[in-house]
């Protein structure tokens, strides 16, 4: 998805700065160029961090439920599971622990009630501490949801409601705020689904054969060359190559 003047307004208008990285100011000296035609393209790091990518592959994510959903209408309830802050020392162990947790619950459920589809997205409340919203394609009793869900250890309180499908992005919407996938620990999983369905968050490449190679701008040579890894510094100041 391309970027668009709505997504480029990030962060602007919120009575704070954003004090985040951003790709296109310090890594601006790497750029895409096609082997085969010499075209340059502004490279993007995909970082959930970045102000510019987190917010564009936030976007690309709700965009992507808006489709499944339109193509899924059977993905009409929304389960949202909590954890509880007192069974764990830290956010940092709730995040690692709440996949699990998740991945207890759903074993147990198919268990019980046989496969479903599901897509899911984590959020941080107020505390900090994670909680899932979770689109699922069938009746799940909350009362049996909710008892599954503390054996894991996680947290007792589950909300279930139903929705209808082709709005659920909507709703899910709703609770990514601002900068809601950004700043969570380390290798966080930010969102998942059943094998069933694919979400293509950060972009694929190009499927049209062309051959693309990250380069940069060398100062002494002064043309452009194969970017190494000392290149991802981040630096504001350095020269992007020149754009044709």
């Amino acid at each position: 998805m391309s970027e668009s003047a709505e997504q480029t307004q990030f962060g602007r208008d919120w009575g704070e700065p954003d004090t985040r990285p951003d790709c296109r100011e310090d890594l601006s000296h790497l750029k895409t160029m096609n082997q085969d035609t010499g075209e340059m393209a502004d490279f993007r790091c995909k970082s959930w961090d970045c102000k510019c990518c987190g917010y564009w592959m936030k976007m690309n994510l709700l965009e992507e439920i808006d489709r499944i959903t339109e193509e899924r209408p059977e993905l009409s309830r929304l389960l949202t599971l909590t954890v509880d802050p007192s069974n764990f020392s830290d956010r940092e162990e709730a995040h690692r622990e709440i996949g699990e947790a998740w991945n207890q619950l759903k074993a147990a459920l198919r268990d019980k009630y046989g496969d479903f589809t599901h897509l899911w997205v984590r959020e941080e409340q107020d505390n900090g501490y994670p909680h899932l919203h979770v689109l699922v394609s069938r009746f799940l009793p909350q009362g049996e949801v909710s008892r599954l869900w503390s054996q894991t250890g996680a947290g007792e309180i589950v909300d279930i409601r139903q929705v209808e499908a082709r709005k659920a992005g909507h709703y899910v919407a709703k609770y990514l705020a601002k900068d809601a996938m950004a700043h969570l620990p380390s290798g966080t999983h930010r969102y998942g689904s059943s094998a069933d369905l694919e979400l293509d968050v950060r972009g694929g490449g190009s499927d049209d054969g062309s051959n693309w190679e990250l380069v940069t701008w060398s100062e002494i040579a002064e043309i452009v060359v194969p970017a190494v890894a000392g290149d991802f510094r981040r630096d504001a100041d350095r020269e992007p190559p020149p754009v044709d």
